[in-house]
């Protein structure tokens, strides 16, 4: 923000060969930026190793500037027989908040972020104000939503709970992605959008998101919700095998009395409150513009206490399949997807 006390430490990879004696001086001015503290040292960085300074950049900005800015230091890296001049950016804008915002649109209210976690509504796992989703001025559905992203056991970050029963929390807003929810004139004419990146977790992708959702206020198309992913790699090197998936646990009506289950002609996965002789109050999710490639579901103590809901458990849901497309259609339990 305007005036503030930019601080931070500086982490370099290496990409090429063995160099010694590396240092790191910011060399560039800029009438709105000044530099208090501009130089830093990493000693020797080996082929393929990472490093991060010992000592603190620190940046003031003038409290006069415009958000908005974009602004640019020059960084002189040097070191034995190397040398290199990189960027330090600077955007200037309000503070980023993590944020809910509801839609609502007359049938549907449903509560979505700029953190990956959805839902938050009364009754559900994390109740933090949020509508969760409810439909036709009904109770809340949805114990428990977020989005799970991973490569494997080792490398995945989610909006949902961990082994402790806790919020992970791995998402953290990006510059300009302060959620914003807006009544625009058109076809889908309630929309948010935000960006948000996995910067928080220990297992980070490197993976930036930008979301948007959608909806219809009027019949007869207001009985559904569109979330959109634009999904950016900001490493220098490419990320393989990446699964994206939505985790929702449905408590519909009775969560003790729910099945569920994935149909494979028009590829979407379904949950109901099953009476035992009937079958009402669907709610389903469905990939509009690509294959789904999985679709688990599962019942609900394979999430909770004492174990919680482990990584091994994020990653096989993401990458099971369907193979338990059929085994809950008729069932009387608990369960997610």
């Amino acid at each position: 923000e305007p005036g503030d006390l930019v601080e931070g430490t500086v982490v370099l990879k290496n990409f090429g060969t063995t160099v010694t004696n590396v240092s790191a001086v910011i060399t560039g001015t800029d009438p709105s930026l000044s530099v208090l503290d501009g130089a830093a040292s990493f000693g020797t960085i080996a082929s393929g190793d990472t490093a991060r300074s010992a000592a603190i950049i620190r940046v003031q900005t003038s409290d006069t500037i415009s958000t908005g800015r974009v602004l640019s230091l020059d960084l002189q890296i040097s070191g034995t027989s190397y040398n290199h001049t990189a960027k330090l950016y600077f955007l200037v804008e309000p503070a980023l908040s993590r944020a809910f915002a509801d839609h609502n649109t007359g049938r549907i209210e449903f509560t979505i972020s700029n953190f990956g976690t959805y839902g938050a509504g009364i009754g559900s796992w994390y109740p933090a104000g949020g509508r969760g989703f409810t439909f036709d001025g009904g109770i809340n559905d949805l114990y428990e939503c977020g989005l799970v992203v991973g490569t494997d056991v080792y490398h995945l970050v989610d909006g949902i709970r961990n082994v402790a029963g806790e919020p992970d929390g791995d998402f953290s807003v990006e510059p300009g992605g302060n959620m914003v929810l807006v009544e625009t004139p058109g076809l889908l004419p309630q929309r948010s959008f935000s960006i948000f990146s996995d910067k928080r977790s220990d297992q980070s992708l490197g993976l930036r998101i930008e979301q948007s959702t959608f909806a219809k206020t009027s019949a007869p198309d207001n009985d559904i919700i569109f979330l959109q992913y634009g999904i950016t790699n900001t490493n220098p090197w490419g990320v393989g095998g990446i699964y994206f998936g939505i985790y929702l646990d449905w408590d519909i009506q009775s969560y003790a009395s729910n099945a569920g289950g994935y149909e494979m002609v028009d590829q979407f996965a379904w949950m109901a409150y099953n009476s035992g002789s009937t079958k009402s109050k669907y709610r389903a999710i469905k990939v509009v513009d690509h294959n789904t490639v999985t679709a688990f579901t599962g019942e609900g103590e394979i999430v909770y206490f004492p174990e919680g809901f482990t990584e091994q458990e994020k990653y096989d849901a993401l990458s099971a399949g369907f193979s338990t497309a059929n085994t809950y259609k008729n069932s009387r339990t608990d369960l997610w997807q």
